[in-house]
């Protein structure tokens, strides 16, 4: 009896629990109880419905956030969701607004005066943002800086424009290197500042693009354009260094070059590394062996050097049996094996003639290495008859002046002189060597006069055969003191 009476209130207190939590279960649907607000509560919101895409109920969250702040990092948390729901958006607005509210809680504080100063420029209030940029000092900060100062120059080129396009408009049409250094230097961008080295060099400006090369932040990331550059100046160390960067590179993105090896061959055979010269050269072979002869006549020349001259000689034959028809290959072959192979020398010209009859420069070696049967009279024409029709060509020129010169005949030399003067359009570096020597063989002769040209000539330009014509006339002078220390002094003692 116990027992049943117990089941019956176990029974009964099961129901009585059953309907409680179902009556409190519907009083909870029909009044919810509020979490307790705080900005952590209302930043989870905003997060909430920027994820869903809802950013009008997101910022509603972001704004009421701003009521539990508590300092400094709980508005850099709001300025990032403010930045976030601007970029989404497009509405830069809500950027500026927050980071506004932001530096005036916090003016001593450059990284809010940072977030209040890009949303003045991204929200076109350029004349607030150029007043307050004196609010930044710290380089953390420096391509805020470049930006407002680009701003500015922009504005400078053209107040109708939206900035940057100023900018772009002047760097798009002018092409004006000082323009591009400058730009490049305000904005950090090394791209420009390499457009203005090239610019600089298209100009013959060398020192200063030499300037723009050494303003760049990351040379390393220009070593083709950098190596050519300090090529151009004859730099070597530089101009290796770079180079040897870019081909390690190419190395390294399977993609190697026999142009730029020949290149880092004839940096190295400039500068004595023959062993580095001759790996390069035979890298390109490796890369290329057909219509490729300069490895061939510069390890001739490198061997020949180093005074390995049957290696040297082997090399070169080798490369006329290749390159009989290339000029490079055959003047080399002519200017320096000629006394060793005479007669291949004299097969080589006339077979590289019979092909090229117009290459007046093979030519002359023809007719000063092997003359034809001829009067004096024909031989002079014939080089008049030459020269006339390349009075522009140096070596044609110089050949002709030396034959007068040898005939006695002055009055030619200045004839040829000054039609190759007009033909070039310039005049001639040398040209003070022959107007001095016209002077002291010419009647009456002057030495004075001639050594005073040469004397000039020499200051100038440094010339050791301009020094040595000097050096003779202070000797038929008595003045062999000054002869002799002239000869020391360029180097031909």
């Amino acid at each position: 009896m116990t027992d049943k009476k117990g089941r019956i209130i176990l029974t009964l207190l099961a129901v009585f629990l059953f309907l409680l939590a179902l009556a409190l279960g519907l009083f909870l649907f029909y009044h919810p109880i509020t979490p307790v607000e705080s900005i952590n509560y209302y930043f989870t919101q905003s997060d909430a419905f920027y994820g869903n895409g809802n950013f009008r109920r997101s910022r509603e969250m972001l704004e009421r956030a701003t009521s539990f702040t508590k300092g400094r990092t709980d508005w850099l948390r709001i300025i990032k969701r403010a930045y976030r729901l601007s970029r989404e958006t497009g509405d830069w607005e809500i950027y500026r607004i927050y980071a506004e509210r932001a530096v005036k809680l916090y003016q001593g504080n450059e990284e809010m005066w940072s977030y209040y100063l890009t949303s003045l420029l991204w929200t076109g209030k350029f004349e607030k943002a150029l007043k307050y940029e004196d609010r930044l000092k710290q380089e953390d900060y420096a391509s805020i800086e470049a930006e407002i100062r680009l701003t500015r120059e922009s504005l400078n080129i053209d107040q109708n424009a939206v900035p940057y396009r100023g900018v772009l408009n002047r760097l798009y049409w002018e092409r004006d290197a000082e323009f591009y250094e400058l730009i490049g230097g305000i904005a950090g961008l090394d791209d420009l500042k390499i457009d203005a080295l090239m610019l600089w060099m298209g100009l013959g400006e060398k020192e200063k693009a030499r300037a723009a090369a050494l303003s760049l932040s990351h040379p390393e990331d220009y070593p083709q354009i950098l190596g050519l550059f300090y090529w151009d100046l004859k730099d070597w160390k530089n101009a290796l260094t770079y180079l040897s960067l870019q081909n390690r590179r190419d190395e390294n993105n399977q993609n190697r070059r026999w142009t730029l090896n020949n290149m880092l061959g004839d940096g190295y055979f400039l500068t004595g590394d023959w062993e580095r010269a001759e790996y390069h050269y035979l890298t390109s072979l490796e890369i290329k062996e057909e219509d490729n002869w300069r490895p061939y006549v510069n390890r001739a020349m490198l061997y020949e050097q180093k005074k390995y001259y049957k290696e040297a000689s082997h090399i070169i034959l080798e490369a006329l049996g290749k390159y009989s028809r290339v000029r490079e290959v055959v003047l080399y072959f002519l200017d320096n094996w000629q006394d060793t192979f005479p007669v291949r020398s004299e097969r080589v010209v006339y077979s590289y003639l019979q092909e090229h009859p117009d290459d007046v420069e093979v030519r002359l070696k023809q007719i000063s290495a092997f003359p034809e049967e001829m009067t004096p009279e024909g031989y002079r024409a014939f080089l008049w008859e030459l020269f006339n029709g390349n009075s522009g060509n140096t070596k044609v020129t110089g050949y002709l002046l030396w034959y007068m010169a040898v005939l006695g005949d002055f009055q030619s030399m200045q004839v040829i002189l000054e039609r190759h003067e007009r033909a070039v359009g310039k005049r001639p570096d040398n040209y003070p060597l022959y107007e001095a020597l016209i002077r002291v063989l010419k009647r009456p002769q002057d030495p004075a006069g001639a050594r005073a040209i040469l004397e000039a000539y020499y200051n100038e330009t440094g010339d050791r055969f301009g020094a040595w014509n000097l050096a003779v006339l202070l000797e038929q002078e008595g003045r062999t003191e000054e002869a002799n220390n002239l000869k020391k002094k360029a180097g031909l003692q």
